[in-house]
């Protein structure tokens, strides 16, 4: 069985996204503490608050949780915050395999992995670059029709 996914590193990504999602909103409550104190307030309380239960309690939580194994023929997903749930995906029904990455996830060698099947489409987060090209070259090497 092999790891494929790194929740530590995503982690760092999915917080850093958030803080540049967030300084902007902290602009605009700065302005409005200077143009109506209480609207600011309120305004910084909530976006403060909302911000802390994320990134604090609701991102790492679920990068704890979430690992996806590559166990034979399929892959085992494991993922949930209040519910743990356990996801398999054989590799002889997928039927495209898309690899994406943004730069900030290059400068990690994260990826993010999706995979076509008849039916459903299935996300792998926070993938290693060497485990996605393990992947790709697996779902690749396979016989048509297997």
């Amino acid at each position: 069985m092999i790891l494929l996914t790194n929740g530590r590193k995503a982690l760092i990504i999915w917080l850093i996204r958030l803080l540049l999602l967030v300084f902007p909103a902290l602009l605009l409550v700065l302005e409005l503490l200077h143009e109506a104190p209480l609207v600011g307030i309120l305004s910084g309380a909530v976006l403060f608050s909302l911000t802390a239960i994320y990134g604090c309690w609701y991102l790492p939580a679920y990068f704890r949780r979430y690992a996806a194994y590559l166990d034979g023929d399929v892959i085992r997903i494991t993922h949930g915050v209040i519910s743990r749930r356990t996801t398999v995906v054989p590799l002889a029904h997928v039927l495209t395999v898309t690899v994406a990455a943004s730069p900030l996830m290059h400068l990690f060698r994260q990826r993010i992995l999706t995979f076509g099947l008849p039916s459903h489409r299935y996300w792998l987060h926070a993938v290693g670059a060497a485990e996605a090209e393990l992947l790709v070259s697996r779902c690749n090497t396979r016989e048509v029709g297997k």
